[in-house]
C-alpha cells in the first residue's frame, strides 16, 4: 500500500522528467485537461461471494489510511498539497514557481495550520535549458538546512543526488521510455550501490504493473493495477490495486476542471 501512494503522488515530489522542458505535475501524474483539484482516497479492497469491495481502513496497528489533496494553478502545477492520515489533516504544503515551470517557494505547514518552515529555491540550467541543479534554503523555527538536488541526465536516463550541505544524503536514478513513461527507479547507498529497484509496465500509457526487487534483483514484491472507472475527461477515477495477486487496496480519484 504504501509502494502505491510513492507512485501516485512521488511525481509530484521528485521534479524530474527525460524532457528538454519541464513537464507539469498533471504530466508526470498522467492526468488529462485542465484540472483545477485532485483528491486521492484510500480504501481497503477486500473480497466477499466473490466480489470486490471497498472498505474503510480501520487505522489500527501498522495500518492507516493516507489521502492527499492537490489543487492545481492553470499552467497545471500543483500550488498546494493537504495530506489526510486515518482522516485527521496532518500537514499542507504550498508551492510557488516561475514562467518555466521552476519552484521558486515552498511551505510548510502543521496540523493545526502554523507555518513550520520556509524554503526557497535557485535553479540551475545548462545551454539546453534542462535543470540541472535546484538549490532548497529552508528556515523554520529550530531549523535551518540546505538541500541541493543535483540532475544529470544522459538521453532516457536521470540521475538525481540529494545532498545535505555537502553530504550526499540519496541517490535516484530513473530511466524512461520514448513516451516519457518512468519504466525503473534505482535506490542508490551514497556509494552508488543498488539496494533496492523499482520496475514498471504500462498499458495505453497507464501503469499497469511494479515489480519490486531487492539489491540481490531478487522479488520482493508485485502490484498490479487495474482501471475501474473513468471520468469525462478520460482520467481513471476507481482504482484496484492487487499485490502479489491479493486484492490490497482500492485507489479512488475525485477531479475538478477548470471550466
Amino acid at each position: 500500500m504504501r509502494n502505491l501512494y510513492l507512485i501516485l503522488v512521488s511525481a509530484i515530489l521528485l521534479n524530474c522528467s527525460n524532457e528538454t522542458i519541464r513537464k507539469t505535475d498533471l504530466d508526470e501524474m498522467h492526468i488529462k485537461g485542465k484540472v483545477k483539484s485532485v483528491k486521492i482516497f484510500q480504501y481497503k479492497a477486500v473480497k466477499k461471494n466473490g466480489k470486490i469491495k471497498k472498505e474503510k481502513i480501520d487505522n489500527s496497528g501498522s495500518s492507516v489510511s493516507v489521502n492527499n489533496q492537490f489543487d492545481f494553478n492553470k499552467k497545471g502545477m500543483v500550488t498546494e498539497q493537504r495530506k489526510y492520515i486515518s482522516d485527521r489533516f496532518s500537514k499542507k504544503f504550498t508551492y510557488v514557481y516561475d514562467d518555466d515551470l521552476n519552484i521558486l517557494s515552498k511551505d510548510y505547514y502543521d496540523n493545526s495550520g502554523n507555518l513550520l518552515a520556509e524554503s526557497k529555491f535557485e535553479n540551475v540550467h545548462n545551454s539546453n535549458g534542462e535543470l540541472i541543479e535546484e538549490k532548497e534554503f529552508m528556515t523554520g523555527k529550530n531549523l535551518d538546512n540546505n538541500w541541493t538536488h543535483k540532475f544529470f541526465k544522459n538521453k532516457n536516463k536521470v540521475k538525481k543526488i540529494d545532498y545535505s550541505g555537502e553530504k550526499s544524503h540519496e541517490i535516484r536514478e530513473y530511466f524512461y521510455d520514448k513516451n516519457g513513461n518512468l519504466i525503473q527507479e534505482n535506490w542508490n547507498s551514497p556509494d552508488g550501490t543498488i539496494h533496492m529497484k523499482t520496475i514498471m509496465e504500462y498499458n495505453d500509457g497507464n501503469l499497469k504493473q511494479t515489480s519490486i526487487l531487492d539489491s540481490k534483483d531478487s522479488l520482493i514484491s508485485n502490484q498490479y493495477f487495474e482501471y475501474l472507472e473513468f471520468d469525462h475527461g478520460n482520467n481513471w477515477t476507481k482504482l484496484l490495486i492487487s499485490e502479489n495477486n491479493k486484492p490490497e487496496s482500492i485507489i479512488e480519484v475525485e477531479i475538478e476542471y477548470y471550466e
